[in-house]
Formats: structure tokens, C-alpha cells, sequence
């Protein structure tokens, strides 16, 4: 594997570079976000960096599971992008994965 990746030659005309990429967390707890918002941003911040010292990209997850300013909002984004409130499972749905994938797209530069 070279500095930034192997080169491949999929669906796309000319070779790539394949980079390094990590995605951020999101909090799953509806009840309290308030307070555990911070602990997540913090990881992200942690992780992004992580990212950034490794020559990679990071995904921002966090803002499109959790926007901030309306505790209302972000339960119910929180609640359809995971079954954390259908089945107390954190996990994203088909919704979440769509959204977790936007953001590995976004980050990746392409």
C-alpha cells in the first residue's frame, strides 16, 4: 500500500488514490442530550485529529445525527436515523446508514 493508498480502477475512467477515512459518533442518548452532547463532540474532536495526523479524512457524523440549538429537532433526527427510540438499539437504520454514507462521500473529496 503506498503513502495515501492503492490505486484502483473501478467504475471511474481514471485510477484514485484511495485515502485513509474514519467516521465520527454520534450520541444516541434521547433523554439527557444535553449533557452528553459535549462528551461526543469531544470524541469527534479527539478522532478528527486523529485523522488529521494520520493523513486521513474524517467523516462528520455528529451534526446530521445531533443538530444543536433544538433539543426537539435533535431527538427526532436522533430518533429516525437509529432505532435507539423503536427497539433501544443505537444502530442506524436505513435512513442513518444513507446519512453516515453522505458524510463518508462529503469527506472522501471526491
Amino acid at each position: 500500500m503506498g503513502e495515501r493508498g492503492e490505486e484502483f480502477h473501478g467504475a471511474c475512467a481514471r485510477p484514485h488514490r484511495m485515502r485513509r477515512s474514519s467516521s465520527g459518533v454520534w450520541n444516541f442518548n434521547v433523554e439527557d442530550p444535553e449533557r452528553t452532547d459535549p462528551l461526543f463532540r469531544s470524541i469527534n474532536a479527539s478522532m478528527a485529529g486523529a485523522a488529521a495526523g494520520a493523513d486521513a479524512r474524517f467523516a462528520a457524523t455528529f451534526p446530521a445525527f445531533n443538530p444543536q440549538g433544538n433539543l426537539a429537532r435533535e431527538r427526532r433526527r436522533v430518533c429516525t436515523l437509529t432505532f435507539i427510540c423503536s427497539r433501544d438499539d443505537p444502530h442506524p437504520t436505513d435512513a442513518g446508514y444513507r446519512t453516515i454514507a453522505a458524510a463518508v462521500w462529503k469527506a472522501s473529496g471526491y
